[in-house]
């Protein structure tokens, strides 16, 4: 009566009959339903998931590099984006840092540290030229900080991270930096 086993006389395996609308199948049960959906999370061929995932790893590199040249918003690093980044950049890449010089200068104290004779020179000259890039990025935060409250609000000056982004850019080398710096040394700030 109650049992699962047995067909009873009124259910036949005939085909559903069909009427407008209709499938014209029988509902498939459920296991059967999520078994067919079942994708396996890792490729069964590991070199063509390993060669497929470095394709797209490339495209993505070959975006983010052609969007520093043209400063494309879509695919540029999250660091990087908006306008008042844009701004930060540009104040930073027209004025001359001491930041910039800094590795060629460390390369030149580190080779007179080598030569007995001027070992004490060096040193003097290393603890200067990190006197005076610690004081050119802490005038280099304080300019970006009034500089960016004047053009965008207080509250977009008190972005986090903002000045460190500033002084980072600053202590590279200018042909190094990415985004592309598009302002000469001197000139005026994008608007």
């Amino acid at each position: 009566m109650f049992g699962r086993g047995s067909k009873t006389p009124t259910q036949d395996s005939s085909p559903v009959e069909q009427r407008p609308g209709a499938k014209g199948r029988p509902t498939p049960k459920r296991a059967a339903a999520e078994a067919a959906n079942r994708r396996p999370l890792v490729q069964n061929d590991r070199k063509l998931a390993l060669k497929r995932a470095r394709e797209e790893r490339r495209a993505e590199q070959a975006r983010v590099l052609d969007a520093y040249q043209t400063e494309d918003q879509r695919h540029l690093p999250v660091r990087d984006r908006g306008p008042v980044r844009r701004y930060v950049r540009d104040l930073v890449d027209r004025r001359r840092n001491v930041g910039q010089y800094f590795l060629p200068v460390a390369f030149v104290v580190l080779f007179l540290s080598v030569l007995p004779q001027t070992t004490v020179v060096a040193a003097i000259a290393m603890y200067t030229v990190l006197a005076v890039l610690v004081l050119d990025c802490f005038l280099l935060a304080r300019t970006v900080k009034t500089a960016v409250a004047e053009r965008f609000g207080d509250a977009a000056a008190q972005e986090r991270g903002l000045r460190m982004y500033a002084v980072m850019r600053a202590t590279q080398m200018r042909r190094m930096r990415r985004p592309v710096p598009k302002v000469a040394h001197g000139g005026t700030p994008r608007s």
